[in-house]
């Protein structure tokens, strides 16, 4: 059966938090993004329980689960592997590629999120709701009509 109602979901620090990777790839102030999207340091991910049993209990509806991700394709299996280790249940996962790599956030997932509701025919009312740790991108969605949950309001463990 098609799916007619989706939600949205951003990975990092939506579903796992990733302040392992993020203090391994800080050197002086700064964050070298190679090394942070390295494969190896998604292991070291931990999950956000709150988030997964919110997109858990939504795909028990029916309900479509879009990921979409700034993390680097390049690190697509390693996610993959990490999703199903903490079984995350997901319908897509758009990640970034190589040349959307500097893309402003909220304007790539803007962009991704109209070419994801072109390919399936759906309308703004078929997007029940999305999660995403930044502020931009929170309003880039509840610009659209869709409801913005913020994972550190929503997740407690």
């Amino acid at each position: 059966m098609e799916k007619q109602r989706w939600a949205i979901f951003d990975l990092d620090n939506t579903i796992a938090t990733m302040n392992h990777r993020l203090a391994k790839a800080t050197v002086n102030g700064k964050i070298d993004y190679d090394l942070l999207h390295q494969e190896y340091l998604i292991t070291y991910d931990t999950p956000m329980y709150d988030t997964i049993d919110l997109i858990n209990s939504l795909a028990r509806f029916n309900i479509g689960i879009f990921i979409l991700t700034g993390r680097y394709e390049s690190t697509k299996v390693a996610t993959e592997e990490w999703l199903n280790h903490y079984k995350v249940h997901y319908d897509k996962l758009v990640m970034k590629s190589n040349k959307d790599k500097y893309a402003k956030s909220d304007q790539w997932k803007e962009n991704q999120m109209h070419i994801f509701m072109e390919d399936l025919k759906l309308s703004y009312d078929n997007i029940i709701l999305s999660s995403d740790d930044h502020a931009k991108n929170q309003t880039m969605f509840e610009s659209w009509g869709i409801p913005c949950l913020d994972p550190n309001i929503l997740c407690t463990k």
